[in-house]
């Protein structure tokens, strides 16, 4: 399969787009920002199961069990790392620090977190045990054979999500893998299955339509005069694009940006939030300028490339000592 450069300089821009959605640009700017961040994670979630996805039902199987092993891996490391981290944090902050840390570990913040996926150390976690459950879902259907079937649902579960929380019904609550993680990685599966006859589209269809939905995204923002409800337009404009990118994958072809995108997005989306956090704190104390409300997406986002990078090399030293370690024993 050829390589698709395209996808992963998204993957850097969506990281991004997250972060601009946790700590945005001052002003109206930041709230335009949101509303079309607003496609960053169901992007990498679409990104996801069209790359797991193989009509081989073995195959697929295979590939589930391997991101599954990732994904879990990934969920315990990083609830355990903002665990000490808000540890750490409310030793030096807070006046009253066992009190703090002891709400961490109520019996609704753990139904919650088993439940709805909503880490009581981080709220951006949700999305590694989302897609943990949806992993596990898309491999029992793929089990029994189901998958090829039920994946057409999809659309039908999005609009579970999006019509209630539209309604003020209760994000937490309506943003679970059922009806946000399952549907997004379904469509990816259905993208990738049909994606010879969906990228036979004009080439200049595409841009039209990502355009358009452009132009209602932000007709949907002034409408709401709010980011919070989730926009139509964002949900299909995740669709076009991935189809875009796909139809011309080597966009970016050996950019920093496609190697930000393909080996630091998703620890950027870890890591971000421990410095949105500690941006805040030390604002409030009066340690940072007033200017930094204007820049402050860009900082966070090149912080958490550089402690991404540093987890990336110390991580690869380990490997490459245990490789080394492993040859001379045998």
């Amino acid at each position: 399969m050829e390589k698709v450069h395209s996808v992963d300089c998204m993957r850097a821009i969506a990281a991004f787009l997250v972060v601009c959605i946790h700590i945005p640009f001052y002003g109206m700017g930041g709230s335009i920002a949101i509303a079309y961040g607003k496609i960053a994670v169901p992007f990498f979630l679409v990104v996801c199961g069209y790359f797991c996805y193989r009509t081989d039902r073995e195959e697929f199987s295979k590939r589930l069990k391997k991101q599954i092993r990732k994904i879990a891996i990934l969920t315990v490391l990083s609830n355990f790392l903002f665990l000490i981290f808000d540890i750490l944090l409310q030793f030096v902050f807070s006046n009253d620090s066992v009190y703090e840390i002891k709400q961490y570990f109520t019996s609704e913040k753990w139904f919650d977190f088993v439940v709805y996926n909503q880490s009581p150390f981080a709220d951006h976690l949700w999305y590694l045990g989302s897609l943990l459950y949806a992993l596990i879902i898309i491999l029992v259907l793929c089990k029994f054979n189901l998958l090829n079937y039920i994946m057409f649902l999809a659309p039908l579960l999005l609009l579970c999500y999006i019509l209630p929380v539209r309604a003020g019904g209760n994000m937490i609550v309506w943003r679970n893998c059922i009806m946000v993680s399952v549907p997004y990685f379904m469509l990816g599966c259905i993208i990738r299955r049909y994606q010879e006859f969906l990228t036979r589209l004009n080439k200049s269809i595409l841009p039209i339509i990502i355009t358009v939905l452009i132009i209602t995204n932000y007709i949907e923002f002034t409408i709401y005069n709010s980011v919070a409800p989730p926009f139509i337009s964002s949900e299909l404009l995740v669709i076009a694009l991935v189809l875009f990118l796909l139809k011309h994958p080597s966009i970016g072809k050996n950019t920093i940006l496609e190697k930000i995108g393909r080996e630091y997005s998703l620890f950027i989306y870890i890591f971000h939030m421990s410095i949105v956090i500690l941006i805040f704190r030390w604002y409030e104390t009066g340690c940072l300028p007033d200017f930094i409300l204007y820049c402050a997406p860009v900082v966070v986002f090149l912080l958490s490339l550089g402690a991404a990078f540093l987890y990336k090399s110390v991580k690869n030293v380990i490997s490459s000592k245990r490789i080394n370690r492993l040859s001379h024993n045998t």
